[in-house]
């Protein structure tokens, strides 16, 4: 029988001794079992960032993605995920749609979406009344 430490850790919980150290169901499974904190993990990637070994995805939530050094691995930023799990595959919609399903700033959706339109994850139609309104690209 082989140890696999992962499957451990998410079939255990985790024992909490104060508020500062992760629930069992953490984004950082079983960090406490590893003796460090969340804030030890920041800071930890911060000094290997400060070293050039990872980088940070997205500047504006530098912790949503970390990436080794020189990965040139395409992304998502956080707001451009968000916008694309609102725009449906079925039928074509509008920015203001968009901005109350995801509640991020106008703004903010149409540079996501023009970002997502760029990848080709996106297209885009004009509407009836002349306005545009996008929809998920159709695999090919």
């Amino acid at each position: 029988m082989t140890f696999n430490l992962f499957l451990r850790i998410r079939s255990q919980g985790t024992s909490r001794h104060g508020s500062c150290e992760s629930c069992a169901n953490d984004q950082f499974q079983g960090i406490d079992e590893l003796g460090i904190t969340h804030q030890g993990v920041r800071q930890l990637l911060i000094k290997l960032h400060a070293q050039g070994r990872v980088s940070f995805g997205d500047p504006e939530n530098p912790f949503w993605i970390v990436m080794r050094a020189g990965d040139q691995t395409p992304f998502l930023s956080r707001d451009e995920e968000r916008v694309l799990s609102a725009v449906p595959s079925e039928y074509a919609t509008d920015v203001t749609k968009i901005r109350l399903a995801t509640r991020i700033s106008e703004n903010k959706v149409r540079q996501a979406l023009e970002h997502l339109i760029i990848g080709r994850f996106v297209e885009t139609f004009e509407g009836l009344q002349g306005d545009r309104i996008y929809r998920i690209t159709v695999a090919v």
